[in-house]
């Protein structure tokens, strides 16, 4: 099972991914904010224009 935390520091972003059956695949990545807003239009399950989501990140 995988676990993804969404971490913003300053303008960056990251994903942590966390493998609990495979801990040696854990890894921390760094993102844009088009593949950050993606994930979170994922998770929500939302219609949210991706354009709308990276100006609420930015703001």
């Amino acid at each position: 099972m995988y676990l993804v935390d969404m971490h913003t520091i300053g303008d960056e972003r990251y994903f942590i991914v966390i493998d609990t059956f495979h801990p040696e695949r854990n890894r921390v990545e760094k993102v844009s904010d088009q593949r950050f807003a993606e994930f979170l239009m994922k998770v929500l399950d939302t219609d949210i224009p991706v354009s709308e989501i990276e100006q609420e990140i930015a703001a």
